[in-house]
């Protein structure tokens, strides 16, 4: 049972840790778009909304390391989908209609997308350590230990996500004319602390609520039974 309830929680901390990051996705977007201090947004949202799905995991499963369990688990179920998604279009075999969006609005989000993804390829930070960034972060949280510093954890953790795909957004072909100045990055950095300060508190809201509540003690049927 406790080895069910294990992986229960670790498949929800994952799941629900992936749908935030599908949330975050448009904030590459703004960062393409704007630069500045929006080019460190996703580090500045994902200090915000993603110690939601780490600290409740960490505090439920009382596991220093659950934060990390939680990211591989989320990558895993991502690279699963995407590869049930690549058959499932090998075997329908649509014809794309995206070329012709694009050309009805090219300020659009897909088309914007679209030329991200066109100035990128082949080129920038491979995937392998795309796909461990979020690990490194996960692992820096944990150190820290959620459970019983999830203050000190979050922030940590958001400076971490703000170093790492700062550096590694600054290597994309597309993004890399965007990097901000220095006075741009502190300022990215003061409010990412702020927003991985509120993001603890939420997280640790949010364990608590779901922190299973011991039953309520039944009287004595004999004390409660009125008296014959």
């Amino acid at each position: 049972m406790r080895r069910l309830r294990l992986a229960a929680l670790l498949l929800g901390g994952g799941l629900l840790y992936g749908g935030i990051r599908v949330v975050l996705e448009p904030s590459w977007l703004t960062a393409y778009t704007r630069g500045g201090v929006a080019f460190h947004t996703f580090a500045i949202l994902g200090a915000l909304l993603l110690p939601l799905a780490l600290v409740p995991a960490a505090r439920l499963i009382d596991r220093r390391w659950a934060p990390v369990a939680v990211v591989l688990g989320a990558v895993g179920i991502s690279l699963l989908g995407e590869q049930i998604a690549r058959v499932g279009f090998a075997v329908v075999q649509p014809v794309s209609v995206i070329g012709e969006e694009i050309q009805k609005d090219p300020t659009s989000p897909i088309a914007l997308a679209a030329a991200i993804r066109a100035k990128s390829r082949g080129a920038g930070i491979p995937m392998p350590v795309r796909l461990l960034l979020p690990v490194l972060a996960a692992a820096v949280m944990a150190t820290v230990d959620p459970r019983r510093r999830p203050a000190s954890a979050c922030v940590a953790y958001g400076v971490v996500l703000l170093v790492l795909y700062g550096w590694s957004t600054s290597h994309s072909p597309a993004f890399a004319p965007l990097v901000p100045s220095t006075t741009e990055t502190a300022a990215a950095l003061a409010i990412t602390v702020l927003a991985s300060l509120a993001g603890a508190v939420l997280a640790r809201r949010l364990a608590d609520a779901l922190q299973p509540r011991p039953p309520a003690p039944v009287a004595d049927a004999a004390l409660t039974s009125p008296a014959r």
